[in-house]
């Protein structure tokens, strides 16, 4: 089989981060599988050729049930899928795609994009996140991490070998589709602040 799947908890972060990517395969001949959400764009990556498979997979929820369905639909995909290599992106996929793709000893590449929230509050979610974490990530073949803090951190985890790891300097940007465009204002106030990052108050929008 030449099936590659790609995955992530929204269809809207592969088509807009991994479309160059997805195009390359296609064109190349094999056959690109995403497993995410529905969601608007999901039809925008079967408009490119690939194939959509929805997986519900809710960032905010804690609820262990759906997890288990979570890992379960992944089980499923990967016995019927039978694919040459997964990648995934953000938490969930990360963890339970990687340990259903162990199952059918399936080549893994992990994408930690940033370890989030949980990795900031110490209480009982986090110590879960961390311990899936343990158990996932010594099945896969590479885990691609976008900072020194996170490659650290997974180092000290236990059970994750050294050249496992890779620090890469981001997930890229396609120049000619993402550009900056210059806008001018009238400038009416003594100081100008300019915030680049998410609404989050662990970004430090509450300290601005």
């Amino acid at each position: 089989m030449n099936t590659v799947v790609f995955s992530s908890n929204s269809s809207w972060y592969l088509f807009n981060f991994k479309i160059g990517t997805l195009k390359n395969l296609i064109d190349n001949g094999y056959t690109v599988v995403c497993i995410s959400p529905e969601d608007e764009y999901s039809s925008n990556l079967q408009e490119i050729g690939c194939v959509h498979e929805h997986i519900e997979i809710s960032s905010k929820s804690k609820n262990p049930f759906k997890d288990i369905k979570i890992f379960l639909k992944y089980f499923f995909l990967y016995r019927r899928l039978k694919p040459l290599i997964c990648f995934h992106f953000t938490i969930k996929p990360n963890i339970y795609g990687a340990l259903a793709a162990a199952i059918f000893r399936i080549k893994i590449i992990n994408n930690i994009t940033g370890l989030g929230t949980v990795f900031i509050h110490k209480n009982f979610v986090s110590y879960i996140v961390k311990f899936l974490y343990q158990i996932s990530q010594p099945f896969a073949y590479k885990i691609l991490c976008q900072n020194e803090d996170d490659f650290e951190i997974f180092l000290s985890l236990g059970g994750i070998k050294k050249d496992q790891l890779q620090l890469v300097p981001g997930s890229g940007v396609d120049i000619k589709k993402f550009f900056p465009v210059k806008k001018y204002y009238e400038k009416d106030h003594k100081y100008t602040f300019i915030y680049i990052g998410r609404i989050l108050a662990d970004k430090g929008l509450r300290e601005l």
